[in-house]
């Protein structure tokens, strides 16, 4: 059996043409039946012929026939040459998304650039994407995306072209206004509760801070205290809200022992001793005396 022959109407073509492949059948008894194949994968068509009705870019590549009878299989069979089809073509989209319109071309072979063009002048060029920002302006003009390789060129218009809600435009801007001051607004009242907030927290706080010191006094108004030192000297002192003092010529340890209507306060922690200081006993005169002092409660 001699090997099938292998003809097409075009090596190339344009998207949408009509392509055709005709496979001449080896003489054979049994008569040998075609088997098609594109890039080496079996194509689903009967008979010699395989047209290409409207060619698109995934009819690239290349195709070959295989001859096959009951004698010759497998192995035996026999295949055409291959002929490689090159489509031609390009296809620009252009869409709006959020803010900006969008043109975007592919083809074969590839975009060499992209334009948007405003009532047919040029806005916007790229070499396979323009993009530009959508107004009142934008879109009340005629939006064209072009695009072109070496080969052909498309274009397409802009549809449902709507600047976005609350975005600057080039149109009145009376709500725009609005809504800035709605927002200064909102951020100013808003400042004003967090501000007050604040002041109710510490009004709130100092209160009760206030009464628990007040209820601690009154616990303690009565305290009356003996200081021991090891000399055995007494002293007496004074509770002043809860800052115990004493006067001593001792750098000694001393041991305090108070006492309430209640029950007795034994302290024997020790107390902190200060160096002498200047205290203002009357406006003519300054003594120094050294003291103890002890913070009793808080």
């Amino acid at each position: 059996m001699d090997q099938p022959r292998l003809n097409a109407s075009a090596s190339t073509a344009y998207g949408g043409e009509i392509v055709t492949f005709t496979c001449s059948k080896p003489n054979g008894d049994p008569i040998p039946y075609i088997t098609w194949y594109k890039d080496g994968k079996k194509i689903n068509t009967k008979g010699n012929v395989l047209n290409i009705e409207a060619a698109t870019m995934e009819d690239s590549g290349i195709y070959t026939c295989k001859a096959e009878s009951d004698q010759f299989k497998g192995v035996d069979a026999k295949t055409s040459a291959g002929k490689q089809l090159e489509i031609f073509y390009i296809i620009a989209t252009f869409k709006p998304e959020d803010c900006f319109a969008t043109c975007t071309a592919e083809g074969h072979p590839k975009p060499s650039s992209v334009l948007i063009l405003q009532d047919g002048e040029m806005v916007k060029k790229g070499e396979c994407t323009a993009i530009i920002e959508i107004t009142d302006e934008i879109c009340q003009s005629n939006l064209t995306c072009y695009a072109e390789n070496e080969k052909l060129n498309a274009s397409t218009s802009l549809e449902n072209c709507r600047p976005k809600a609350g975005r600057p435009t080039d149109g009145p801007t009376d709500n725009l206004k609005v809504d800035d001051s709605f927002q200064m607004g909102t951020v100013g009242l808003l400042t004003v509760a967090i501000i007050i907030a604040f002041i109710l927290g510490s009004v709130l706080t100092c209160y009760i801070a206030q009464r628990r010191l007040r209820e601690v006094h009154s616990k303690y108004q009565n305290l009356q205290c003996q200081v021991k030192t090891q000399s055995n000297v007494d002293v007496y002192s004074k509770i002043n809200r809860g800052q115990f003092r004493t006067r001593t010529q001792e750098r000694k340890e001393i041991e305090i022992e108070c006492q309430t209507p209640e029950s007795p306060i034994s302290l024997s922690q020790e107390v902190i001793y200060e160096e002498p200081r200047d205290c203002i006993t009357s406006q003519k005169e300054k003594v120094a005396e050294p003291h103890y002092s002890k913070q009793l409660y808080d």
